[in-house]
């Protein structure tokens, strides 16, 4: 694909569009390298820096997808097919929530509340069906199913909830009875034994890492093939073949380890 070929005319449109304080960022890095960078070099950056997003989306959609599902299937075997409602998951959470204090202390600071996830998912859920409900009667059309499912629970959930019950909080409620079998390949992919806080400090990075692609932020200056690395291998944790898949799929071609030249125009 050709170069884009800027003019001085379109420096007003891109400040206002991108904002100054964003193209700032851009710029500051690209003078790292080159103490005469221009605009042009900033939106070049600024285009690389779309370019890996994009790529690191799939595999992140897969991740996130896997991690869910994985843990749906180990909650649904420990706690009944219903384990949103299911009364020793609602313990388990509540266990977690609210610890019993610790030697020396009047109370421990409430933990993370997925009781309250579960409960925003399910209402919104539950209002989008009657809306849609609401629009079939009008059309004179039957109406759908009434109520969420706990599929519909599931699918709304955010990475930030299934991330959380790798905190140490559910140690013994939720991942030593449960959650640890959602990573069988675990010791095999790293010849050592499974180990909670390794998964969530892995996870928990990975998340950092998602919220960056989806929140448009920066990527120069990470190690990027380790990051595709990490996600593959915490894939393979759970379903090895998906792992590969994935890096079949891969867009390593668009990526850059270092960026100490101008990144090429695409």
């Amino acid at each position: 694909m050709p170069a884009y070929q800027y003019t001085p005319a379109l420096v007003p449109s891109f400040i206002s569009a991108l904002s100054q304080q964003r193209l700032d960022t851009y710029m500051q890095h690209a003078r790292r390298t080159n103490a005469h960078a221009t605009l042009e070099d900033a939106l070049d950056l600024y285009i690389w820096n779309l370019q890996v997003s994009a790529a690191f989306q799939g595999p992140l959609h897969v991740l996130e997808v896997c991690l869910r599902n994985a843990m749906h299937v180990n909650l649904t075997i420990g706690f009944t097919n219903d384990w949103v409602d299911n009364g020793s998951f609602i313990h388990a959470c509540i266990q977690a929530q609210y610890p019993p204090p610790q030697a020396g202390q009047k109370h421990n600071p409430p933990g993370p509340d997925l009781l309250r996830d579960i409960y925003k998912v399910r209402n919104r859920v539950a209002r989008d069906l009657s809306n849609k409900n609401a629009r079939a009667i009008r059309k004179g059309q039957p109406p759908g199913k009434m109520s969420p499912t706990v599929n519909d629970v599931v699918a709304g959930l955010d990475f930030g909830f299934w991330t959380t019950m790798l905190d140490s909080r559910f140690e013994q409620t939720l991942w030593r009875p449960v959650l640890h079998h959602a990573f069988p390949n675990y010791a095999k992919v790293t010849g050592t034994a499974l180990d909670r806080r390794s998964v969530q400090k892995r996870f928990n990075a990975l998340r950092d890492l998602r919220n960056r692609v989806m929140h448009h932020e920066p990527l120069f200056g990470r190690v990027l093939i380790q990051d595709f690395a990490d996600i593959a291998e915490a894939i393979s944790w759970m379903y090895d073949d998906i792992a590969q898949w994935v890096g079949h799929h891969s867009r390593l071609n668009l990526i850059q380890t270092t960026q100490a030249n101008r990144p090429e125009t695409f």
